[in-house]
């Protein structure tokens, strides 16, 4: 087993090393004991037990599981929060993207890949997913398997490139060790370069396992401490980019990922039309971030 146990002395929070750790849900899957932790200091919630280096359901997709869902989940589900981050990607450039490269740290099937092309960026990717590499690549031929920047540059052949922009869409939240692989990131920016971050909020979580349990789904429906091996605060977002060298520039909610239509959906959609002007309580939380005046100045 990896990470930190109940049992030795590691138990700290592995974005601050705060000891503060107070459990937040215990469950069983596939026969496998899963602790969730909240960090009292950061707000971060992290599983203790990691029993994988990688996503497991994700990094061994099969060709056959590339289906219509997925395709839809991974491109037009996702159209208003891409769409939201154009706008602040043009903004934060101080114009037209034309000319700009963007890496898309696990770009799946390429459904960012395709709408940021579509608006002028030169596009880059890598996925850990095998299948989902392959698929993306007919499509963008500077797509690779790849589970870092440092090995995505080096199938690339391209070990020199900097990226103008590099995306984590639904990323770091599946990443066992956050701060060295941002860090990396970081490392394959230009140094006027900026990083986003999308990713699901701790805080929601919490609210949203209340309301579960209210209407007597289980406190743990909606949790996968197997592929989501942490949840981040505003807070500890910020602070994960500062270990790794970078300065937060703009953070807030991401637009709603829209689903299929019903009674469900439109409240949904209703609460994250509301939540967006209360960012620490949104179910999606966003974060850019760019080199910081330590780094440009070495």
């Amino acid at each position: 087993m990896l990470g930190p146990t109940r049992g030795g002395s590691s138990l700290q929070c592995r974005i601050c090393d705060s000891s503060g750790l107070r459990v937040a849900l215990e469950m069983r899957h596939e026969g496998r004991e899963y602790t969730v932790v909240r960090c009292s200091a950061c707000g971060t919630l992290q599983a203790l037990e990691h029993y994988e280096s990688v996503s497991p359901d994700y990094a061994h997709l099969s060709s056959e599981s590339i289906d219509r869902d997925r395709l839809w989940c991974q491109g037009e589900h996702k159209r208003p929060a891409f769409a939201q981050w154009l706008e602040q990607a043009r903004q934060l450039l101080g114009g037209d993207p034309n000319g700009k490269n963007v890496l898309d740290v696990g770009c799946g099937t390429g459904g960012f890949l395709e709408f940021a092309r579509a608006n002028g960026f030169d596009v880059y990717g890598f996925d850990a997913s095998a299948a989902q590499a392959a698929f993306a690549r007919e499509r963008f031929n500077t797509v690779r398997h790849a589970a870092s920047a440092l090995e995505y540059l080096g199938k690339l052949e391209r070990g020199e490139l900097r990226f103008d922009l590099i995306t984590l869409w639904d990323v770091i939240e599946h990443l066992r060790d956050p701060i060295p692989f941002v860090e990396g990131l970081s490392q394959a920016l230009t140094p006027d370069g900026l990083l986003f971050v999308s990713t699901p909020n701790a805080t929601a979580m919490l609210w949203k396992s209340w309301v579960n349990k209210a209407f007597h789904r289980g406190a743990d429906f909606g949790w996968a401490p197997w592929e989501h091996v942490f949840y981040y605060s505003r807070h500890s977002l910020v602070m994960v980019q500062a270990r790794a060298g970078l300065v937060a520039i703009l953070d807030g909610a991401v637009a709603c990922y829209p689903r299929r239509l019903s009674a469900f959906e439109a409240g949904r959609r209703f609460g994250f039309s509301v939540l967006r002007f209360v960012p620490w309580l949104a179910p999606q939380i966003f974060s850019w971030a760019r080199p910081s005046l330590l780094r440009e100045n070495l």
